[in-house]
């Protein structure tokens, strides 16, 4: 995939599926400190095999074409598509 590149390594993550009540959209998040994994990014964002930067990926199930997704990368990159 484009932009995979950037990335290097392995790191453990957690998965977590919400099933809400009928009606509701369905989540699935995904939640890593990406240990083990270097990131070749600009500045602030770059993060080296060692360290500890949280990310969090937040997609949602519903019955939309696109999937609204929210990431959250180390509380410094936070983006939302609807």
């Amino acid at each position: 995939m484009p932009g995979w590149e950037l990335a290097q390594g392995k790191t453990d993550y957690q998965l977590k599926l919400g099933l809400p009540f009928p009606g509701s959209p369905s989540e699935l998040m995904v939640q890593s400190d990406l240990v083990g994994v270097a990131l070749e990014l600009p500045g602030f964002l770059a993060k080296s095999t060692p360290q500890k930067k949280p990310l969090s990926l937040t997609f949602g199930l519903g019955n939309e074409a696109l999937l609204p997704i929210t990431v959250n990368y180390n509380n410094t990159l936070k983006a939302a598509s609807n």
